[in-house]
């Protein structure tokens, strides 16, 4: 078998496998994670699901937002201003993150071009105080 096919089975096994082990104790209904996330996310994408996922899993690792907040003295159980949080991200990754009132869940956006890149993510739709809360 040539180099390349050997290499593209084994990088999509790795993905498959990673994919699978980050998201297996998670579970929506009868629907994992992962279907979910594709149906809400990735069919607007120009990417086939492996790819999606394989992007998906290379961002947040490229990306690990729990560092760059650490790194900032943003830590669990604290409140911060949404600004001095989105600030933070935006000075290591250049666009503008979405935050929900309780910092469960950041969100980084990307265009939908063949070869993604990062875009500045609409506001947030949830009302809340300027505060983000790190439970």
């Amino acid at each position: 078998m040539p180099k390349q096919v050997i290499q593209h089975y084994r990088e999509k096994y790795i993905v498959a496998e990673t994919t699978s082990k980050r998201l297996a104790k998670f579970k929506k209904r009868k629907q994992t994670v992962r279907e979910h996330e594709w149906d809400i996310y990735g069919m607007c994408s120009s990417l086939n699901q492996f790819d999606f996922f394989k992007l998906a899993l290379d961002l947040y690792v490229r990306n690990d937002l729990k560092a760059i907040l650490r790194n900032a003295k943003i830590s669990l159980g604290g409140t911060y201003g949404q600004s001095t949080i989105i600030n933070t991200i935006k000075e290591v990754i250049s666009v503008e993150p979405q935050l929900k009132c309780y910092l469960e869940e950041i969100s980084l956006c990307l265009n939908t071009s063949i070869i993604p890149r990062y875009i500045n993510c609409l506001p947030g739709r949830r009302k809340c105080l300027s505060l983000a809360i790190f439970p």
